[in-house]
């Protein structure tokens, strides 16, 4: 692997889903509208592929913790994030880390003393299991495959956001079960600032056809893939307050 010092991710995403029958076009024009000051320019498109790892018993996905390997652009990371669990104004911001660039015959389990480190160093309380004997055994586990079509939306103050019209399909490994939508994703610099605010505040007030699906790539995957364990999690939750 190369590049095995831990990075972190200078980005936060924003999902959102078409409603209706609903067109990026339309989303488009209304960006365009409704940013005077912003010149937005066509990066391409681009192909994703995610692979998101966990042991059978799913122990590090329960926790909150996202292994996954992201292949993009002829290059393959290695990569965690670690999820809150809260839900609504309780829920905190995912935090991501990559830590290097893999080769097509690696696996995640072959680094596992590395991931292992990250992982313990996001959590502030001690593991009771022994993380690396659990990474050591982690298998692919859901596999997301995106098409995208990127924007840069550039500011006369130097700000700088993507918005990335994307056709996704997400695909449980094990089972063959797929599921296919279409969105888009704002990717806004992970510091706060007016710009960025102003953006998710044109999406609420102007841009009708786009509804928030603010949750991770995972997160998404186990709503679309197994969306009744989703509702008796929830249903649990609740009967224990």
């Amino acid at each position: 692997m190369e590049n095995k010092q831990v990075e972190f991710e200078n980005f936060r995403e924003y999902h959102f889903v078409l409603l209706g029958y609903s067109e990026f076009k339309d989303v488009y024009a209304k960006f365009s509208e409704n940013l005077k000051f912003y010149r937005i320019a066509s990066l391409g498109k681009a192909e994703t592929v995610e692979i998101i790892y966990d042991v059978p018993e799913n122990t590090l996905t329960e926790a909150g913790i996202i292994i996954s390997t992201v292949k993009e652009s002829g290059k393959r990371y290695l990569r965690v994030k670690k999820i809150s669990l809260l839900e609504g104004e309780l829920k905190r911001p995912t935090q991501t880390y990559i830590l290097g660039i893999l080769d097509d015959n690696e696996e995640p389990s072959d680094y596992s003393m590395q991931l292992s480190q990250t992982i313990e160093n996001a959590f502030t309380t001690q593991f009771t299991i022994d993380v690396d004997d659990v990474v050591k055994k982690v298998e692919p586990k859901i596999e997301i495959d995106i098409s995208n079509d990127r924007y840069k939306l550039i500011c006369g103050s130097g700000y700088r956001a993507e918005l990335v019209y994307e056709k996704a399909t997400y695909k449980d490994i094990k089972t063959k079960k797929t599921v296919e939508r279409e969105g888009v994703t704002l990717r806004l610099p992970i510091e706060p600032c007016k710009e960025s605010d102003e953006l998710l505040k044109l999406v609420e007030r102007k841009i009708v056809e786009l509804a928030p699906y603010n949750l991770t790539r995972f997160e998404i995957a186990q709503k679309l893939l197994y969306p009744k364990i989703v509702e008796e999690d929830v249903q649990d939750n609740q009967d224990d307050e």
